[in-house]
């Protein structure tokens, strides 16, 4: 779940540093488009003044012709509203004939130049337009407004969306984050999915949520990859059978013939001695070979039933009376405690098979001191089967559920995973200078 955390969280920062970079960008549009509304405001509100001012001038001329052109302009300036803007007309030769307004815009219209100037210009934060005249004699207009006011409004709203900013993108990252969490549940329900299928169970698939194409894609690959999976771990097992079948085959034909050219009757002693040796190997040799394919089986997945009653007590009686002589040849005795009958849910091939592994186990590294003693016990709806030796402790081997411990004997992890075939435990405990392993079984339903 990390990595779907870190990729929400990747999503959420990405969102929000593409909403801080579009604010910055809009922020800079939005103030520059205010900026040159605000002077073409102006410019439209000097144009049109100035254009009525030449009108009045004109009509001031026409009415009293004799006062002259000055007259006239002073009348027209008179009549004219005081306010924030300048007013200024110039005769054809750039003479200032009059002027009106603010006494801080007058001084640009006094300016002998202005004429000489392009049609618009911002000087000292003023706008300055010429309306020119072309009827004789030509008058032009200097008008001039401040572009304070619309500055200030540019001005403050530059500073509401720089100020806005941090707040858009903080808001941003957490709403960036909610989307992408339920953006990503898709991805999470996926992640639940795999988490929940068993490694022994490769016949399971995923099934992907419903509108996400994107999901859907990586679940087909998923489960095409569990199909790959298992169709290997079938070849696997087929060749795990033909394995132990081939091994098997030639390995019964020694035994048999080492058995027979034992007991021939006109064999020497010293022959006798060597099959008899040999038949010892041999059996040992076939007892390593079925711990080789019984672990080659349980690696590749094999899952067997475990599903018949089997009485624990009479496998324990079985596998003890078979296992005493090789524990006499080792120097060790086998001894039977306490032998309840019960009955347990299970196969019981592998049952014998763990408690031959567990009295192996007892002859190889136990000491000689006491006898091996097994018990089956039954107590509290449980079945235990106990084997009891002298010998310095030890521990059970890091059981995986899905490999065995390549630096332990075959012996103990073949026992920890017929355990976990049958639902059981098996504990190691050291008491009074004997270790005893304990087997723990559910009584069959």
């Amino acid at each position: 779940m990390s990595l779907v955390r870190s990729l929400r969280i990747r999503i959420a920062v990405f969102a929000s540093v593409t909403v801080l970079a579009a604010l910055l960008c809009l922020n800079v549009a939005v103030t520059s488009f205010i900026s040159r509304s605000g002077d073409a405001r102006v410019t439209q509100r000097l144009h049109a003044a100035g254009t009525t001012l030449l009108t009045f001038v004109r009509a001031e001329h026409r009415e009293h012709p004799a006062e002259g052109w000055p007259a006239a302009v002073g009348n027209a300036l008179d009549e004219w509203p005081t306010g924030a803007d300048a007013y200024a007309v110039r005769a054809a030769d750039g003479a200032l004939i009059g002027a009106r307004g603010n006494p801080d815009l007058v001084r640009h219209a006094d300016n002998g130049g202005a004429l000489r100037m392009p049609e618009a210009k911002d000087i000292d934060g003023a706008r300055v337009l010429l309306i020119r005249d072309t009827i004789t004699p030509a008058l032009t207009v200097v008008a001039i407004g401040s572009l304070d006011a619309e500055r200030q409004e540019a001005a403050a709203l530059a500073r509401w969306l720089l100020l806005s900013t941090p707040v858009l993108t903080v808001a941003s990252l957490g709403l960036g984050y909610l989307l992408a969490r339920r953006a990503l549940q898709p991805v999470d329900a996926l992640a639940t999915s795999i988490t929940a299928l068993d490694v022994e169970r490769l016949d399971a698939r995923l099934l992907a949520p419903e509108g996400s194409s994107e999901i859907t894609e990586l679940s087909d690959r998923f489960n095409a990859l569990l199909e790959r999976l298992a169709r290997s771990r079938q070849r696997t097992r087929r060749f795990v059978r033909e394995a132990a079948h081939q091994i098997r085959t030639p390995l019964t034909l020694v035994l048999g013939e080492a058995g027979l050219q034992r007991l021939a009757p006109h064999a020497s002693p010293d022959v006798r001695q060597a099959f008899e040796r040999v038949l010892r190997a041999a059996q040992q040799m076939q007892r390593r070979v079925d711990d080789l394919v019984l672990l080659a089986i349980a690696d590749a997945g094999e899952q067997p039933p475990c599903a018949d009653p089997v009485e624990l007590d009479a496998v324990a009686l079985d596998v003890t009376d078979l296992l005493r002589s090789r524990a006499m040849a080792l120097g060790h005795q086998l001894a039977l405690g306490t032998i309840d009958p019960v009955i347990v849910q299970g196969d019981e091939a592998l049952l014998r098979e763990l408690l031959l592994e567990l009295l192996e186990n007892a002859c190889r590294h136990g000491t000689t001191l006491t006898p091996i003693r097994v018990a089956v016990s039954a107590q509290a709806g449980q079945a235990h089967l106990t084997v009891r030796s002298a010998g310095a402790p030890f521990a059970l081997p890091h059981e995986q559920p899905d490999a065995f411990d390549e630096t332990s004997h075959l012996g103990l992890p073949l026992v920890q995973w017929i355990t976990r075939l049958h639902r059981g435990t098996i504990t190691v405990t050291h008491i009074d200078g004997d270790n005893m392993l304990t087997l723990t079984l559910p009584h069959a339903c």
